[in-house]
């Protein structure tokens, strides 16, 4: 069964990410992933894409389950969603290898 996501639900996403990104979570495991100096646009996505799976498993372990409706598995799909969208989109202009900053 495929699902549209539509353009509200495209837009609170973008809004996870962007709180995800910025989010105390993020700064706290800095030292483990590389930051954007001298990282490619890819090994950041990367970064990113690794540190909300670790996250979200940190959220299943700590009593944060899925419930019946999948929650949590609903909104990593989509979160992964848009890691691959934004990997495309750099890799279409041709950025997903180009260093940040």
């Amino acid at each position: 069964m495929t699902r549209t996501i539509t353009a509200a639900s495209t837009g609170r996403i973008a809004a996870v990410v962007d709180d995800f990104i910025h989010s105390d979570y993020v700064e706290a495991t800095r030292y483990e992933f590389p930051r954007a100096d001298g990282s490619t646009h890819g090994e950041q996505i990367n970064d990113w894409r690794e540190q909300f799976q670790n996250y979200m498993a940190d959220c299943a372990r700590h009593g944060r389950r899925t419930g019946s409706n999948g929650t949590l598995d609903r909104l990593t799909a989509a979160v992964n969603v848009y890691w691959d969208d934004l990997e495309a989109w750099h890799a279409e202009h041709g950025s997903l290898d180009t260093p940040i900053g």
